[in-house]
């Protein structure tokens, strides 16, 4: 992918070397994934959407600070989050979009379905998700010995 003064262009060499090009301004968009041609983004304000980037489709998903389940994040500013443990022991501590990493799935049978995967590259303990048609994220703790303490007694 390349961004040329006057839109973006896109090599594929699968596809006999073709290349694409679009006019649209991706000057103030950070590209985290994509599958096929829909691009999971964060723009400016820390607002994440999937956009297909030769149409005008674009699939707008929950704010960041959408999260349920064992944190939640408080917008402190447009790049800036304050993270919290939903247990008051924890405390909380600050993240910054410039750390957000995301990942995308798309069906590709039906172009409607769609997972959304992100968490911040600076030790987290967890990463969360959304599919199509939720209006929030939900968490999945990934610090050691998850496994013991949430289910414990399940057998």
């Amino acid at each position: 992918m390349l961004f040329p003064e006057d839109g973006c262009v896109l090599y594929n060499p699968e596809e006999d070397n073709r290349v694409y090009n679009t006019k649209r301004d991706f000057s103030k968009t950070r590209f985290l994934a994509n599958s096929g041609n829909l691009f999971l983004t964060v723009d400016v304000e820390s607002n994440l959407y999937i956009i297909d980037l030769f149409s005008e489709k674009r699939i707008n998903l929950p704010p960041l600070d959408s999260v349920e389940g064992l944190f939640t994040l408080k917008r402190i500013g447009d790049k800036d989050f304050e993270e919290k443990f939903t247990r008051p022991s924890f405390g909380y501590r600050n993240q910054n979009v410039v750390n957000l990493r995301g990942l995308l799935w798309v069906d590709e049978e039906n172009k409607e379905e769609y997972t959304v995967v992100w968490f911040f590259d600076t030790g987290a303990n967890y990463i969360t998700y959304c599919k199509n048609g939720e209006d929030h994220y939900h968490t999945i703790p990934t610090y050691i010995d998850v496994i013991h303490r949430e289910l414990r007694g399940i057998q």
